[in-house]
């Protein structure tokens, strides 16, 4: 069953991780670059998930549902998810429903 429209309500960004290699030395350099910009439903990990994350260093869990398309299921675990001005490392990412017509992304933030 795919989410209602209205529960995407959140705006989230994704960035698309390039890596170059400086020439001479050799050393490799990760930056993120924008790619899509999508409309999702976030959920965030229930009150004990939450008080587990916080024991363990700060590390923050959300689920980012959005509707599939083709820059979303280019995305991979070595993008980045920008929400709420924070950059979100993709844990994980799955296709919801027989028809695929949504796409799950779970990410972590960790809080300084």
């Amino acid at each position: 069953m795919t989410t209602p429209a209205g529960r995407r309500d959140r705006q989230i960004a994704f960035l698309r991780s390039v890596v170059s290699t400086e020439a001479g030395s050799g050393v490799e350099t990760e930056s993120f670059v924008p790619l899509t910009r999508a409309w999702a439903m976030v959920l965030f990990g229930n009150g004990s998930e939450r008080r587990e994350a916080a024991a363990a260093g700060g590390v923050q869990t959300a689920m980012f549902r959005c509707l599939s398309n083709t820059s979303l299921r280019s995305v991979t675990r070595r993008d980045r998810i920008v929400f709420e001005g924070v950059q979100w490392g993709i844990s994980a990412i799955s296709q919801v429903g027989a028809q695929g017509h949504e796409i799950e992304f779970t990410a972590t933030v960790r809080s300084e």
